[in-house]
This record gives structure tokens, sequence and C-alpha cells, in this order.
């Protein structure tokens, strides 16, 4: 006997059996369950992980790996103890809203308008001074031995610490990942212990995995497989054949494998890893022969580093210096003065000019600022460091070394050219550029007595120092917006 339920009023009546609890077992039909063997995947998955896989796959890029060990600590150029502000108070020099007092400041200016009064150089000689490249001249005379070596501006710039502590997470984080039989499986590697035992017995491309492991990816290399045979007196003997392609840009890991994937590395890590590969990369406009990129290089290695400068004798001396690779450093002769800096749009994350505005005349300014905003990305830091009005070296010029009463340009003996700044035109031009300069510590005065022991002198240096960056939504500004139009092979109507 059935029994049957009715559904609802809304609904036609319609009956469904519904079997009873003293209906024979012997009437229902029995099925037999077929047991399948269980199938094993190449990695055994842990059962913990099996709760967080994805039934989609994970898109990993294959960067090219350093050839530098990274377990060698640079942590000690890397506190932030070490930053500008702290060692200023430690007693080592002042930070300063102000280059000195107000008393101060009127005796100087009186002290430089009864030095210089009738003896400004007039537009005939200084124009005969601007078309000569006397920085060329500079560096025949003097190569690398002018300058000390400037270990202490990684420390300066503001957030690049950061900004290279994250780069250098995400560079380990991807070593990991390649070092893992999880990626050897993924690309078809062998384990050492697969290499040993085919080496042993002859077996082909037995040698190829070394070379294929240690290979970087690329988009058109191939990298040739080798096979070991045994010769009739049991020697190996190498012999070359067939090639196979390097790794590929990009690893899809298919949803079999997430599990192991998500063993081995943190939601973070797997967020980061899955992020495109971008390079950490410093641009300084006017390098010299390499007193800023060379220390910066050794104390934050895994910087790309590009620069540029007016003197092709200093880029020589780049090219010529031990410490230099190609693969490393881009640099390259550019006027920075007039020409467009050979570098791409938003393509570098710190920008530097250190003492190298100074070397140009006012009227330059703006052209080699909207090219430095050019370059830097959206986000990005620009920082320079300068000579500051009032600083000895000022007050050391003689009659007929003064450019113009309205600036503060003077000439140097070598004919090379100083301009010395004061917070508020230096705020004025970088905002001209496009730079967003908000913040109370971004232009500020850098105050030091030098002692000479030995002659019985205190020197009163002074510096300038600004920081700024480039607004996300930041429009482009064309170097045509300068004084002077300025065409792409840097030859002003």
């Amino acid at each position: 006997m059935l029994k049957t339920t009715k559904l609802s009023q809304n609904h036609k009546t319609k009956s469904f059996p519904i079997p009873s609890p003293n209906a024979s077992l012997k009437s229902s039909k029995t099925t037999k369950t077929k047991i399948v063997p269980r199938q094993t995947n190449p990695i055994a998955i842990p059962r913990r992980s099996m709760t967080t896989m994805e039934s989609s796959s994970v898109i990993i890029p294959v960067i090219q790996l350093p050839n530098i060990d990274l377990d060698k600590s640079h942590q000690d150029g890397l506190e932030d103890k070490n930053s500008l502000f702290n060692r200023a108070a430690e007693g080592n020099f002042e930070i300063a809203d102000e280059v000195y007092s107000a008393e101060e400041m009127a005796e100087f200016n009186q002290q430089l308008a009864d030095e210089h009064k009738g003896s400004i150089m007039t537009g005939f000689y200084r124009q005969r001074l601007e078309k000569s490249n006397h920085w060329n001249t500079f560096y025949k005379n003097n190569k690398n031995n002018f300058f000390k070596d400037r270990h202490y501006f990684h420390r300066e710039i503001p957030n690049l610490i950061e900004k290279y502590k994250e780069h250098e997470d995400y560079i380990k984080l991807h070593i990991k990942f390649q070092r893992s039989d999880l990626f050897k499986v993924l690309t078809q590697h062998k384990t050492d212990s697969e290499v040993a035992h085919e080496v042993a017995h002859g077996v082909a491309h037995g040698v190829a995995h070394e070379a294929v492991s240690e290979a970087t990816p690329t988009d058109s290399t191939d990298i040739p497989t080798t096979t070991v045979t045994a010769s009739s007196n049991d020697n190996t003997t190498i012999v070359p054949t067939e090639t196979i392609p390097a790794l590929p840009n990009a690893i899809t890991i298919p949803s079999e494998h997430l599990g192991l994937f998500h063993s081995l590395f943190t939601p973070s890590e797997q967020l980061l890893l899955q992020r495109p590969y971008s390079p950490l990369t410093l641009a300084e406009v006017g390098c010299g022969v390499g007193n800023t990129l060379f220390p910066l290089y050794e104390d934050l290695p895994l910087l790309s580093i590009q620069g540029c400068d007016i003197s092709a004798k200093a880029i020589e001396i780049i090219k010529e210096s031990p410490q230099y690779s190609p693969k490393t450093f881009n640099v390259s002769v550019c006027d920075i003065s007039k020409q467009l800096l050979p570098f791409e749009d938003n393509s570098s994350e710190i920008v530097t000019l250190i003492f190298t505005l100074s070397a140009l005349s006012p009227e330059q300014f703006n052209h080699t600022l909207t090219e430095c905003h050019r370059i830097l990305k959206p986000g990005g830091i620009f920082y320079m460091r300068d000579y500051a009005i009032y600083d000895l070296t000022m007050l050391r010029f003689k009659k007929g070394q003064k450019l113009s009463n309205e600036s503060n340009l003077f000439v140097r003996g070598d004919g090379t050219k100083t301009f010395f700044f004061d917070r508020q035109n230096l705020t004025n031009w970088l905002t001209q550029a496009g730079f967003d300069v908000d913040g109370d510590n971004n232009v500020k005065y850098i105050k030091k007595t030098v002692e000479n022991r030995k002659l019985e002198l205190a020197m009163e240096r002074r510096w300038i120092f600004a920081s700024a960056t480039k607004k996300i939504d930041s429009k482009p500004i064309t170097p045509c917006q300068c004084k002077d139009h300025i065409d792409r092979d840097g030859v002003g109507e």
C-alpha cells in the first residue's frame, strides 16, 4: 500500500509516491557501487589545503632572477635611523626653514652688492660662455677624482627605502617560487634526483636540466639541449641535439595544483606573486661620472638605474669604470637644458637632480624640471639637492663672476656656472613644472659648519633639498610650455 501527499491549494493536486516504512525491502532495486581507483596527481596535495582550492587557475609572471646574493644583508644601510632628519638630530647638521637670520641676510646682501657693483658680465661674454661645453673640459681635467662618492643619498630620498624593501620582497617571493617543486613540474623541469639518475644511466636530456633551470625568460631565445650517451670506453660524451624553448613569460597554475600553491604561499604572498613585474627604476638627470649612481647600486643592488649627462667625457668615464655593466646602468649623453631626456614617459619610480640644476641658467630650469616630471611615474618620487643662497661659495665669488643682477647666477674660473637657490623660488619652479610639493618638510635648507682644524677655520655651508611627487591624475606638461620652444632635436627656434 502506497501513501500519497498533496501539494498546496495554489497548485494542481498531484500525487507523489512515498515509500512506506513497512514496505518490503525486497521490492526496492539495489544498485551496485562501482569502485574507481583513486587517481594521484604528479605532486601530492596536502589535505589541509583542499578547502582553500579554487576551481579557477592562477597566472604567475616568470621574471628574470637577479644575479646577486639577496641573502647578503643590506639592512645597515636601510634603517630608518639613518634618514636625513634623524642624522640632523644627532647634531651633524641642521635642517631649517631659514638659511640665516634676517639681520645676517641683510648684511650679506650689502656685501654682495658692494662686491659686484658695476662688474656684471655683459651679454656678449655671456653668450660665448653659453656656447661652450665647459663640463667636457672639466671632466677631461679632473676625471672622477673631483667629487666624492655620495654614499648617503639612498637614506635621504623619501620613501626610497620603503619602495626598495617592497621590491626586494617581491623578488624573493619569485625566487622561492622558481625554486619550488611546483615550478619544476609546471615547466617540465626535473628534480635534482631525477637528473642524477638519468646522467648515471645515460638518458637523453640529463644535462639539459641545469641549462634550462638557470635560463631567463625571453621572447625568442632558444636553449640548446644535450644528449648524454655512453661510448665504448664508458666515457660520457655530450652531444648537442634539438633545441627547446626558454621559460615562458608567465605560467598558469591549473586547479589541480592550487592546493600546493596555497600551502607554499600565504594569501598576501599569492596576490603579490600575481602582480605584473615592474622594475624599480631610478633616473639621475645630470649623473656626472657616477658619484651618486655607483654608491646607490652598491647599497641597493636591485635598482634599475638610468642616467644622462651633458658631458660625453663623463659618460665615457662611467662606461670605463669596473663597476659599470650595461645590464644594470643605462647611461647616455643629453643636453638637459634644451633636449628631451632619453627616457620614456612615466618610466621611473625615482628621479633625482643632485647638484645639477644649479649648473644651468634660470631660463632653462622650467624645461629641465618639466622633463623630469614627464619621465616620473604617477605617485613617484622626485628628489634634488643643490646649493642654497648665501652658501660660503657664493660669498667668495669676486668681481666679474656674477652673470646677472636679477638672479644668483655666477661663473666659476673653469667656465662652469653655479646658481644658488632659495626656498620660495625653488618651490615655484617645481610647482610650475607640475610637481606636488605640499608638505612642511618638502623644501628645506641644510646648514652645516665645516671646520678646518689645520687652518683653524669654521666654514658655513648652506645647501637646499627638495622632495616632490607626481600626482596620480597628473596631466602631461610638454616642453613646448617652457619659456622657449624646444623641438625634438633640442634646437630652439
